[in-house]
């Protein structure tokens, strides 16, 4: 990886590795209790990368056994991508948008709805 923040457009550090690993993550169905699941997974390919970047990133302040906790941790985290929202925070979308328009989606609010938050916010702040 040449340079996380260039891909992701943040400050290369946690944040952007979470992301990263959200995007390498895929879902496949599970046998879980009875019932099929769809379950978050990174493969292997995608594991050394992120151990990569926790290397670049935290390298000098941290174990090797600890940058396999992290990995382990953010493996974990992108399982769940389905409830994480990314949003760069560049000045283009207030970041009161960027919260209320999470919280919506978390409980499945319509793209009608979403639309409406955000020409309201948008006049709000004009």
């Amino acid at each position: 990886s040449s340079g996380i923040n260039a891909e992701y457009g943040g400050s290369g550090r946690a944040a952007d590795i979470v992301c990263a690993a959200c995007e390498m993550t895929t879902f496949k169905e599970d046998f879980v209790d009875g019932e099929f699941v769809l379950k978050g997974v990174v493969n292997e390919e995608g594991k050394r990368d992120i151990h990569e970047m926790l290397e670049m990133c935290f390298n000098k302040f941290t174990e090797s056994s600890q940058i396999e906790n992290l990995l382990k941790s953010i493996v974990e985290i992108a399982s769940f991508k389905k409830q994480i929202t990314v949003y760069k925070i560049d000045g283009s979308e207030p970041l009161d948008f960027a919260i209320l328009s999470s919280l919506m989606k978390s409980i499945g609010e319509s793209a009608a709805r979403m639309r409406q938050l955000k020409l309201a916010i948008t006049n709000f702040y004009r």
